[in-house]
């Protein structure tokens, strides 16, 4: 691809889908091993071995686990997503006139009406019912709080990208195969 510009911004569109779409799946897979584990742990015996103790030492420690750190794993992946961005602005800055940071500017702005619409959405599906609001408040509390401050994040991830994407390293800085940081 020979024209560059725009496609480290562009990815801003691709955090806030991701980021919606993780933290619902995220949600889901926490509810469903919860909802298992309880079925699986109530106390009767089935020939010789009690269900409850069988489901405590195998699938409960994995569930306890799992739901223990569900909101860590959300930020960390969460958290990752945007500073890979923030990186790739900086390490492949492309080499355009100064004139496309208006383009970024612009594409910041039309990305912010979707990532309105997606921690609009997202607030309205946790609250929809009250099996799945407990899950997303109480278990994914950071990870809901990431996905609800979406626009806000977004732009400040975007804003730091595109500026990073015209302070970057590039190619055509390189002087007898020294790298010239900001013309030093």
């Amino acid at each position: 691809m020979k024209n560059k510009r725009g496609t480290t911004t562009v990815y801003l569109l691709l955090l806030v889908l991701a980021s919606f779409f993780g933290a619902i799946f995220l949600g889901l897979a926490v509810f469903s091993f919860n909802t298992v584990n309880s079925v699986l742990s109530q106390n009767i015996n089935i020939g010789q071995v009690n269900l409850k103790n069988a489901t405590d030492t195998t699938f409960g420690a994995i569930t306890h686990g799992f739901v223990g750190n569900a909101d860590l794993i959300g930020i960390i992946l969460l958290m990752g997503m945007c500073l890979l961005i923030i990186m790739m602005g900086y390490y492949f800055g492309s080499s355009s006139p100064k004139m496309f940071f208006i383009v970024d500017v612009f594409l910041i702005v039309i990305f912010f009406i979707p990532a309105v619409y997606v921690s609009q959405t997202y607030l309205l599906f946790i609250n929809s019912t009250t099996l799945l609001q407990g899950t997303y408040t109480n278990i994914l509390s950071k990870t809901s709080k990431f996905v609800l401050h979406l626009p806000s994040i977004m732009t400040t991830v975007g804003v730091l990208t595109m500026i990073l994407s015209y302070v970057g390293i590039r190619k055509d800085d390189k002087i007898n195969n020294e790298v010239s940081v900001l013309g030093y």
